[in-house]
């Protein structure tokens, strides 16, 4: 539990050398989900008290989720997307999600 907290605390803020650690692992990582799971995750746990850092790793993902071949993959990145840029009260995750709504219609169309 202890190590638990340790590993938590080590999220709060990047710095330099820390950001250089992350980028080499994603570059690491084998395919887009991978890559895209990492950031979410590394957003979600230096959010709290690195919002800015956060909103970076989530455009990052962003990046890699656009250039998925269309199809549900893509769209479910969109929305995992969306609703984490709404946990960091960025207007990006409404936008996002309004650019979704016609595709959406037309799947329950």
């Amino acid at each position: 539990m202890l190590a638990q907290i340790d590993r938590d605390q080590a999220w709060r803020s990047v710095n330099a050398d820390q950001m250089a650690a992350i980028q080499q692992r994603l570059s690491s990582l084998r395919n887009k989900e991978e890559r895209i799971q990492f950031l979410f995750y590394v957003a979600s746990q230096v959010g709290g008290n690195d919002r800015k850092t956060a909103l970076g790793f989530l455009n990052q993902a962003g990046q890699i989720i656009d250039s998925t071949p269309p199809g549900k993959s893509q769209l479910e990145g969109q929305i995992a997307l969306a609703m984490l840029y709404s946990s960091f009260k960025s207007d990006r995750g409404f936008a996002i999600m309004e650019s979704l709504i016609p595709r959406l219609n037309e799947l329950v169309a």
